[in-house]
C-alpha cells in the first residue's frame, strides 16, 4: 500500500476523481485538490471555514518522526528512488519550514524537542558523561499530551536514562518499546517493552516498529501521540522510512488521516557534511543546526507549502500542546512558538522577527563555550573551529554574516557592519544571562525508588574524572543498605579497577557466577560512586549494579 494514499473521506474524493477522468499530472497536484475539496466539504457541514483541529472538533493525533542526525540540506536531496518514498512524500506533501533550526549535538536537541526549553533551562548539555539525562521536573511534550487525555508512545531510542525516573515511563510515555542505550551491543541485539527486563530479539527495529504500528492501531477511543527516534545514519533513515510507510497505512486504513499530524524534524546535523550551507555537523553555522522540518496534515496543511520564517526546534512542543489543548508549564520559562499560523498559511501581518541563540559547552563548564546568535537576516556566531574569515586578529572571534543576501555563508561581512555585529553580541548577552538559569548540574541518579530495587551504573552516564576514573552521582531519600554486584559472568578474573562509594573503598569477591564487592550502608541525601583503573571490560562488559536490601 503507498503510506500516504489516503482512506475514508479522502478516499471517496480520490476516487471521485480518478472517475470524473480529471487530467492530474502529479500526485501533488492530486493532494492540493484533494484538501480544497476537504476544506469546502468540512467546510459545509460544519456551517463555516473548517477548523485546524478534527472535522468532530477534536484535537489531532500526533506522530513525531525524529531521524537523528539528518540535516536540513540531506533531506532536500532526498528522492524518489524506492529507498526513501515515504519520507519524501511527508516532505513533499506538507509544510516545509525551510529555516527550521536545532542543535549542533544530538541529546540537547532531543531534550529540546521533548521539552520545548532550551538546553541551558532544561540542563541537557550534552551525549554522553551524564550530561545526557534528563531532570526528573522537566516536562516533556508526552505528560502534557497526557494530561489533556492522550494516548502517549515512545518506540525506538530514548537517549535520556534507563532508570526511573528518567525511563520514558517516567516521562509521559504510557507506552515504550526500545532502548535506553545503543540497541546492539556486540553481536547481540537488545529491546525492551515497558518497564519489563530486556530481551534478546533477531531484528529489534522490526519489533519497535510493530509496537509503534501496534499503539497507533488501537488508539481510537482518544487522540494519540507517537514518537519515534531513530539513530543516525543511512540505516537509520531506511528504518524510520519503513516505520513512517506502516503508520501512514494504519491511520489511511481506518480513515484517521485526516485526523493526524505528522511531525518529520531531526535532533541535529551529523555525518552528512551539508553541501552548500556552511560548516557542516558539530558547528553553530547554517550547516550544523538547520534541520528539517516537515509537517504533514492532509485537509490542514496545504501540500508544498513553504515557510520562509525562521523557527525552531522548540516550538515543536508549543504547537503540539497548542493542538491538543494542553496546558502549557506555568511554573518556569518556555522557548517555543506556536507555528499554527506559519503552517496553515494564515501568517499575521507583524509575524515576530525571531532571535535564536545557541551554544554548546563542554564538560558544563561555561567557559568553553561555543555561541550563535542568528535572526531573519542576521548571523553572529563565535565558533573558533569553523571560521570562515582566517584574517580575522585571534582576539576578534566573532564571524558576522547577512544570511539574507549570502545564505551560504561566503563572505563574513562584520568589519563592513560594526555596528550590527556588535547589537547582535549585545543581544546574545542579555538573551544568555535569560537562558542560563538551569546551572547545569550534574543529574543524580535515584537510588531505592520504589519497585525498582537495582541500579545500574552504566559507564555511558558517568563523568570522566580523570584519564581512567569514572564518577557517578547518587540521590537516596533515606538511609538504604546495598550490596554492590559487577554482572560480568564471562569474566574469569577480578576485575583490575577500584570502586569507591560514599568515600567507602570496596573490594571485589567472587560470588557463584560474578563478582561482587560487598554491602554497605548508604545515609539519606547525595553521594557518589567512583570507579578508578577503568579498562575497556568496564564499558563493554556487563554492569555495575547497585542492589537495594531492606535497612
Amino acid at each position: 500500500m503507498d503510506p500516504v494514499t489516503p482512506g475514508g473521506v479522502q478516499g471517496v474524493v480520490y476516487a471521485s476523481l480518478d472517475r470524473s477522468g480529471a487530467q492530474v499530472g502529479s500526485w501533488l497536484a492530486v493532494e492540493r485538490r484533494v484538501n480544497q475539496l476537504l476544506v469546502w466539504i468540512l467546510s459545509a457541514a460544519s456551517g463555516g471555514l473548517a477548523s485546524v483541529e478534527g472535522a468532530t472538533g477534536e484535537p489531532p493525533n500526533l506522530i513525531v518522526l525524529v531521524a537523528s542526525g539528518a540535516g536540513w540540506e540531506q533531506a532536500m536531496d532526498w528522492r524518489m528512488d524506492g529507498s526513501l518514498d515515504g519520507l519524501v512524500r511527508l516532505r513533499d506533501r506538507g509544510a516545509n519550514l525551510r529555516r527550521f533550526y536545532g542543535n549542533p549535538v544530538a541529546a540537547p536537541g532531543h531534550a529540546e524537542l521533548l521539552t520545548g526549553r532550551h538546553f541551558l533551562r532544561n540542563g541537557v548539555s550534552g551525549d554522553g558523561g551524564g550530561e545526557q539525562l534528563l531532570h526528573e521536573l522537566e516536562v516533556t511534550l508526552g505528560e502534557v499530551c497526557q494530561d489533556s487525555g492522550y494516548a502517549t508512545g515512545f518506540f525506538g531510542w530514548w537517549r535520556h536514562g534507563c532508570h526511573p525516573p528518567q525511563h520514558p515511563v517516567f516521562q509521559g510515555f504510557s507506552e515504550f518499546a526500545g532502548r535506553c542505550r545503543a540497541l546492539w551491543d556486540g553481536d547481540r541485539a537488545w529491546i525492551q517493552r515497558g518497564l519489563d527486563p530486556e530481551v534478546s530479539v533477531a531484528d529489534p527495529w522490526a519489533e519497535i516498529g510493530a509496537a509503534a504500528s501496534a499503539f497507533v492501531g488501537k488508539s481510537h477511543d482518544r487522540p494519540f501521540l507517537c514518537w519515534v527516534t531513530v539513530p543516525p545514519g543511512e540505516g537509520g533513515l531506511a528504518i524510520l522510512n519503513r516505520i513512517a510507510g506502516d503508520l501512514m497505512a494504519v491511520v489511511e486504513a481506518d480513515g484517521r488521516a485526516w485526523q493526524t499530524l505528522t511531525i518529520l524534524v531531526s535532533d541535529r546535523p551529523d555525518a552528512y557534511r551539508e553541501a552548500k550551507l556552511f560548516g557542516g555537523p558539530g558547528s553553530l553555522s547554517e550547516g550544523g543546526v538547520r534541520i528539517p522540518g516537515f509537517w504533514h496534515w492532509p485537509g490542514r496543511i496545504e501540500p508544498g507549502l513553504i515557510v520562509h520564517d525562521i523557527a525552531q526546534n522548540v516550538d515543536l512542543f508549543a504547537t503540539a500542546a497548542a493542538l491538543a489543548r494542553a496546558r502549557m508549564p506555568d511554573d518556569r520559562p518556555m522557548d517555543g512558538m506556536n507555528l499554527l499560523p506559519l503552517l496553515t498559511n494564515q501568517r499575521p501581518e507583524r509575524w515576530p522577527n525571531r532571535d535564536i541563540g545557541n551554544v554548546v559547552i563542554q564538560g558544563r563548564n561555561p567557559s568553553s563555550a561555543r555561541t550563535s546568535f542568528r535572526n531573519t537576516s542576521w548571523l553572529a556566531v563565535r565558533d573558533p573551529g569553523t571560521r570562515r574569515n582566517p584574517a580575522l586578529p585571534p582576539g576578534e572571534l566573532w564571524e558576522l554574516f547577512d544570511l539574507q543576501a549570502d545564505p551560504r555563508q561566503l563572505y563574513e561581512v562584520g568589519e563592513a557592519y560594526p555596528f550590527v555585529l556588535a547589537r547582535l553580541k549585545s543581544d546574545f548577552g542579555r538573551w544568555y544571562l535569560n537562558a542560563s538559569q538551569f546551572d547545569l548540574q550534574p543529574v543524580s541518579l535515584v537510588v531505592g525508588q520504589p519497585g525498582f530495587p537495582d541500579l545500574p551504573l552504566l559507564a555511558e552516564y558517568a563523568e570522566s574524572v580523570g584519564p581512567s576514573a569514572l564518577r557517578w552521582h547518587l540521590q537516596t531519600s533515606e538511609k538504604v543498605r546495598v550490596r554492590v554486584d559487577w554482572q560480568a559472568p564471562d569474566a574469569e578474573t577480578a576485575p583490575s579497577w577500584r570502586l569507591r562509594i560514599d568515600g567507602k573503598n570496596l573490594t571485589a569477591e567472587r560470588r557463584q557466577d560474578f563478582w561482587g564487592f560487598g554491602e554497605l550502608d548508604l545515609a539519606d541525601g547525595k553521594v557518589e560512586a567512583v570507579v578508578e583503573g577503568v579498562t575497556e571490560e568496564f564499558a563493554s562488559a556487563g554492569n555495575l549494579l547497585l542492589r537495594c536490601l531492606k535497612p
